[in-house]
């Protein structure tokens, strides 16, 4: 357990001088870029800190259209390089720390604060990671042990010893492959909770949902040709296959989703001829086998056998392997994600509702004993929905951790080692 200030004492945290570089990446977004830097800049001039903005559009950016309360640097590239762009930070730049950010994400002094005090407490902790909120909902990571990638903290040394960000990625899910590099290498992954959340404006302008499907498919797969066991590379690449699929569905961008696999070939060989798979250990902890393990004997001590995973998450043929090999059969997936509604994950139903009153009066359908639910599979945002479902059906799980209570505590939360699956049983 990492143990850090709730609330570090601005004073001190002035004194350890840090160096940071804020690295704002942009594309063609420029009066978003604009705001974000006098917003973010404010909150920085407290620190030894200085902004790099990347800009990956066509059209320059100028110094002088920028206003800043700290220095900066404009690199503007020509061209899009997607997110390697931000391996410009790690060439250019000799700060102790990196913050990472969208352009349209808005941080504040207390994550800059914990964030410095989190790195200098612990040489073992690589990226910080924030809990992060858009004007609807709180956001984060659909895998619960990878950070949220719009604004994140790096140790600069970690970040360069796995070779930063995928330089064929351009955008989206570089987020496991970076987090994945860093566990490979026995860093930790902490997620700060001691400070409010960062707001994200989720600027959507200039986002082709075609184009996005068809780099999660790609860049996903990738990533898993890479670095997952090969008996497990297939498993994770058809769970991918089918989510992508039906959000491709619903977001009617299904010749993206096409374009997507005409491109699968190529990931695969890219990621194979890069391949430096993680551990047995370390894929475990990132899947959460070993919850699931110490979850079904659980189950069995009690008497149970049947249960219903709330929340497909990213790898529920996986999930779902690791039950059956330990005892535990599976009735159904519950999601609150509409696009799976009437679908099936090898032959075990998904019931979906976004409507809090429908799960409430489905808990009370079951027999009390019989069958278990278990949550934690999805992203915290979505395990931390659950868990407030079934607090309010009156269903408190069987198997509270005093080590995830004890850290969240201190504000601070391992996302490898502390992440945990509940269980309620009526």
């Amino acid at each position: 357990m990492i143990c850090i200030p709730q609330k570090p004492d601005p004073t001190e945290a002035a004194d350890l001088q840090p160096s940071i570089t804020a690295v704002v990446l942009t594309h063609n977004r420029t009066e978003r870029c604009q705001d974000s830097i006098r917003h973010n800049s404010k909150t920085l001039s407290g620190f030894n800190s200085r902004i790099l903005l990347i800009n990956n559009g066509k059209l320059p950016i100028s110094p002088s259209g920028l206003s800043s309360k700290v220095p900066f640097d404009v690199v503007n590239c020509g061209t899009n390089l997607g997110i390697a762009a931000r391996n410009i930070a790690l060439s250019n730049q000799t700060s102790e720390f990196l913050l990472m950010m969208d352009d349209d994400a808005y941080i504040s002094p207390d994550h800059v604060q914990q964030m410095v005090m989190t790195f200098r407490l612990d040489p073992s902790i690589a990226a910080v990671s924030f809990r992060i909120r858009n004007a609807e909902e709180n956001e984060s990571c659909l895998l619960p042990t990878v950070f949220h990638g719009c604004a994140c903290g790096f140790r600069s040394s970690a970040l360069r010893e796995i070779g930063g960000y995928p330089t064929d990625f351009m955008y989206y899910g570089e987020e496991y492959c970076v987090a994945f590099r860093l566990y490979q290498k026995g860093y930790h992954i902490v997620r700060l909770d001691g400070t409010k959340h960062i707001f994200h404006a989720k600027d959507n302008k200039g986002r082709d949902k075609d184009r996005i499907i068809r780099l999660l498919v790609r860049n996903n797969i990738r990533t898993w040709s890479s670095l997952f066991p090969r008996s497990k590379i297939l498993a994770a690449s058809l769970d991918t296959l089918q989510r992508y699929a039906l959000v491709a569905r619903k977001e009617n961008a299904f010749k993206g989703f096409i374009m997507g696999c005409t491109e699968i070939p190529r990931a695969i060989i890219g990621g194979l001829r890069d391949r430096v798979p993680l551990s047995s250990e370390t894929f475990d902890r990132i899947t959460m086998a070993n919850q699931i393990l110490s979850t079904c004997r659980l189950l069995k001590a009690g008497g149970i056998h049947e249960a219903i995973i709330c929340s497909t998450g990213k790898f529920p043929s996986i999930w779902l392997e690791h039950f059956k090999n330990n005892g535990i059969s599976i009735k159904s997936f519950w999601d609150t994600n509409t696009c799976w509604r009437g679908q099936k994950i090898h032959g075990v139903p998904v019931i979906t509702s976004d409507q809090v009153g429908d799960w409430k009066t489905a808990c009370q359908q079951h027999d009390t004993g019989k069958l278990a639910w278990i949550a934690g599979t999805g992203s915290l945002t979505e395990n931390d929905f659950w868990k407030e479902t079934f607090k309010s059906a009156g269903i408190f799980p069987s198997n509270a951790s005093a080590t995830a209570e004890s850290t969240l505590s201190s504000g601070n939360f391992d996302l490898l080692h502390d992440c945990n699956l509940s269980v309620f049983i009526p």
